[in-house]
């Protein structure tokens, strides 16, 4: 039988392969080398319209058209990866990529670079607010006069409300970014002195629309690479360090991981008046500010150093910070705050985890007499006539230590429990004493449980006991002007306490939310007279509700509505049965 011609032509190719195969253990030549077939780089392509492409076979012959014409124009786009310019010549040997046999990408399919919305910020909110307290049927203030509604008092106050920001990154110059930020409100001008709901909006000289922010920002602008952190911020800005400090002026600023420093000059800026010069140039602003993480340049020193300082009417505040992980679930922060060259205040603070769901805060903080009474501005008693701070009465600042502990954790994975204690020690002498800064105790709790994925309860309570002097009793003589009585410790509230529970539904974010929340506060105080006049009640009480809405009418649109009513009557004032608000605002941002 012959052989089939199939069968002896598989036979005569093994006989070829085995003649020509290389000895054990040698490398076959380059020629007979196993070619990579596998892709290692390959364009990026997105679409950049929605533009229907033409054809395979319709764009071949444009092409083999425009090949009869003259040099075909390069397309819109970058080149596919391996295509060899017009005109050059590949090197001898050189491998064709994958893919370099095939056309170039259709302009249609390119490389995405930056979109508008990766180099422009914007966000603005528009709003409509009503104010009102209707009068009550007796109508009589404390001192015994009569509510004239008709020409004194308004009891419905309307405004329009919102802000405006906007920001830009490389827009106009790669290093350059900007940001732009305001608030706005225009009341209804009914010519009437009082209404229930006072604003620090109807205060002589303040604006109707105010400028928060409006600074440019250069950054990278110097293409050495140890010089790229340098920044530069010029315009109205906030800066953050011994204290929140708002300023027209000019930031030059080095910011990396491991170090980070600054230097900042110019006028304070006072959006409401308080601490203004009226006929005089504005309070000057000088600081500067440093950071050095080391563990950023050894894992071994998980320490942080920080140092800020300001020069501010001709006084020096300088605060010194330290942030130290002793383990990765223990962080302890230590400052202090120096005023020219007394120690004003010391703060220690410790976090810590000790399990998955449950942590633990703790801070001790203590202020001398040299502190601050309030902030950086009253810091200390006015020394001329017409100076609001004169009216603030605070009092002096007494040397105290207070100790505040948290801790909080999750119950059967649906409940939350807050735990709160706090305490404060004042250790002044008998003759510095201040109705504001008393020794108290206080304990708080806070529970929240979620019945379904969307429904929510919480319940928040909190008590405070203030320890105050013995009163002495002031004289009260019929028919003749009594002197004010002393602010002294004796002055003031005894004890505190509050609760609330709310209920909060959301089926989403960016969807739908809605939330409510019924409060109450009691008051107790006792004061220099004996009996006490019957003008407030004690214990005084107060109780309130807040009700929200939100909804959201695209990705980018968000709609609110607030609203917040006392449900006692006020004591303070009679003539009021009640004070509302209402706000209604629409939040849209790019």
């Amino acid at each position: 039988m012959r052989p089939r011609p199939l069968a002896a032509a598989v036979a005569l190719h093994l006989l070829l392969c085995a003649a020509a195969a290389p000895p054990a253990g040698a490398e076959p030549p380059a020629r007979q080398r196993r070619l990579d077939l596998w892709p290692r780089h390959l364009p990026v392509l997105v679409p950049t319209s929605l533009t229907m492409r033409v054809r395979e076979r319709a764009r071949s012959r444009a092409r083999a058209g425009a090949a009869r014409v003259g040099p075909r124009a390069r397309p819109l786009g970058r080149r596919v990866a391996g295509a060899t310019p017009a005109g050059a010549t590949r090197p001898a040997g050189a491998t064709r990529p994958a893919g370099a046999d095939h056309p170039p990408a259709s302009p249609e399919l390119v490389v995405p670079g930056p979109r508008l919305d990766e180099k422009v910020v914007f966000r603005a909110n528009i709003g409509f607010g009503i104010d009102g307290g209707q009068p009550s049927k007796s109508k009589q203030l404390l001192s015994g006069a009569e509510l004239d509604d008709q020409n004194d008092y308004s009891s419905l106050r309307s405004y329009g409300f919102g802000d405006l920001v906007l920001g830009t990154r490389g827009l106009l110059l790669p290093s350059l970014g900007t940001y732009f930020a305001s608030e706005f409100r225009f009341d209804q001008n009914l010519n009437r002195p009082t209404q229930a709901v006072p604003s620090v909006h109807y205060a002589d000289g303040v604006q109707d629309v105010l400028v928060r922010s409006a600074y440019g920002e250069a950054q990278g602008f110097i293409h050495l690479p140890w010089l790229r952190p340098l920044y530069l911020r010029a315009g109205r800005q906030f800066k953050y360090g011994v204290t929140v400090a708002h300023f027209d002026g000019l930031t030059l600023g080095y910011d990396t991981r491991p170090v980070g420093a600054s230097v900042w000059f110019g006028s304070r800026v006072s959006l409401y008046g308080l601490g203004q010069n009226p006929i005089g140039s504005q309070d000057k602003y000088f600081g500067a500010s440093a950071r050095v993480d080391l563990s950023e340049l050894s894992r071994r020193t998980p320490l942080l150093l920080t140092l800020d300082t300001l020069q501010f009417s001709g006084f020096s505040h300088r605060e010194y910070g330290v942030a130290y992980r002793w383990k990765p679930d223990i962080l302890i922060r230590g400052s202090a705050r120096q005023i020219d060259t007394d120690l004003a205040r010391e703060t220690v603070s410790v976090w810590a985890r000790l399990s998955e769901v449950t942590t633990l805060t703790a801070e001790i903080d203590n202020r001398s007499a040299d502190d601050w009474i309030y902030d950086l501005i009253v810091f200390r008693p006015p020394e001329r006539d017409g100076d609001p701070r004169q009216y603030l009465n605070i009092g002096p600042p007494v040397p105290r230590v207070q100790l505040d502990v948290r801790a909080g954790t999750v119950i059967l994975r649906n409940l939350d429990v807050l735990l709160r204690g706090a305490a404060a020690v004042e250790h002044a002498a008998d003759d510095a004493e201040a109705p504001f800064s008393p020794t108290y105790v206080e304990a708080g709790a806070a529970l929240e449980v979620r019945l379904r994925r969307d429904l929510r309860l919480g319940s928040t309570f909190t008590a405070r006991r203030y320890r105050r002097a013995a009163v002495e009793t002031a004289l009260d003589t019929d028919g003749m002007p009594d002197p004010l009585p002393a602010l002294a410790n004796q002055v003031g509230e005894t004890s505190f306490y509050e609760g609330g529970f709310g209920v909060d539904y959301s089926v989403g974010a960016r969807r739908f939310s809605a939330s409510g929340e019924l409060y109450g506060r009691l008051y107790e105080r006792q004061g220099p007279y004996d009996p006490q006049p019957p003008i407030v009640d004690d214990p005084d009480l107060r109780t309130g509700g807040r009700f929200s809405v939100e909804g959201w009418a695209s990705n980018r649109l968000r709609i609110k509505a607030e609203y917040d009513v006392s449900i006692s009557d006020i004591d303070l004032a009679p003539e009021l049965r009640g004070i509302k608000s209402l706000r209604v605002l629409a939040e849209g941002s790019f």
